[in-house]
């Protein structure tokens, strides 16, 4: 298999888990280079406060309202 270590696919299969090596090379095997290129391409957060703010917010629970039937 070019290049791609057996033993990571082992580990893969038996944890879920893939190493950013393994991961580039299955994107250049199955032709998404492009879409490998482009993931971190556009900020996800425009500033350091938004994300900041983000992060605060994270570990607050949000308090739904229960539909009366």
């Amino acid at each position: 298999m070019g290049g791609f270590c057996q033993d990571a696919s082992f580990g893969y299969l038996q944890k879920g888990l893939i190493s950013l090596k393994n991961l580039i090379g299955l994107a250049i095997a199955l032709g998404y280079v492009s879409e490998l290129r482009n993931l971190f391409v556009q900020p996800k957060y425009d500033t350091m406060e938004e994300l900041t703010q983000i992060r605060k917010n994270s570990n607050k629970k949000r308090a739904y309202k229960q539909d009366e039937d």
